[in-house]
């Protein structure tokens, strides 16, 4: 089981990956964090599978649905 803390950071870094540009220094960050243990990258595994998922959505349902992941309730 992932902590919930890693797998609601992994949400976090989708949610920059689909809503922003990301600098150098901001992917160079992510690397460091999927890398940082195996839970890390399990978690990164988990929330790109969830995205290959929402290929099956409306475009904007899924990115509505990406941004609210980031914010409680």
């Amino acid at each position: 089981m992932i902590d919930p803390a890693i797998l609601k950071e992994a949400a976090g870094w989708l949610v920059r990956f689909q809503s922003e540009t990301l600098s150098p220094s901001d992917r160079e960050a992510f690397d460091r964090w999927r890398a940082r243990s195996a839970a890390h990258a399990a978690a990164w595994q988990r929330a790109e599978d969830m995205l290959r998922g929402f290929g099956q959505v409306p475009p904007r349902i899924a990115g509505d649905t990406l941004r609210r992941l980031d914010r409680p309730g």
